[in-house]
C-alpha cells in the first residue's frame, strides 16, 4: 500500500480508491432514483417505512396510472425499458415475482415463465 502525505496526515491510496468508488456509486444511485421519473413513472407519494394502513392512499414505489382504454404497447414498452435501464435485468431469467390476492394469499402464475420469489 502506498501513502501520500497531505498536510500532516498520511492518506493511503486504498482510501483514495475507496472514496472515488463510493462517490461514483452514490452518483449512480442518485441517477437511478431519478431515472424512473425520466421514463414516465410517477414519483412515490408515501414516505419510506409507512405501511398502507398508515398511508392508505400513498405509494412507497414509483407508479403509473393509465386511462382506459389501456395502451398495452405503452405499458409493455415502459416495463421493458424500466427492467433494462433502471434494474439492469438484461434477461427474463433474472426475474422473479411476488404476487398476492386482496386477502394476502399467494397467487401462482405458472404461465409467466418466471420463478416465484
Amino acid at each position: 500500500m502506498t501513502e501520500a502525505v497531505t498536510g500532516h496526515r498520511p492518506v493511503s491510496s486504498a482510501w483514495s480508491a475507496f472514496h472515488e468508488r463510493l462517490t461514483e456509486t452514490l452518483r449512480a444511485m442518485t441517477e437511478d432514483i431519478a431515472m424512473p421519473g425520466a421514463l414516465g413513472w410517477d414519483d412515490p407519494t408515501s414516505g419510506p417505512g409507512l405501511t398502507p394502513r398508515e398511508d392508505p392512499d400513498g405509494s412507497p414505489n414509483h407508479f403509473r396510472e393509465w386511462a382506459t382504454p389501456v395502451d398495452h404497447v405503452e405499458i409493455a414498452t415502459l416495463t421493458v425499458r424500466t427492467l433494462l435501464e433502471v434494474h439492469d435485468a438484461a434477461h427474463p431469467g433474472w426475474l422473479a415475482y411476488r404476487s398476492f390476492d386482496s386477502d394476502g394469499g399467494q397467487l401462482i402464475l405458472p404461465g409467466s415463465g418466471l420463478q416465484s420469489a
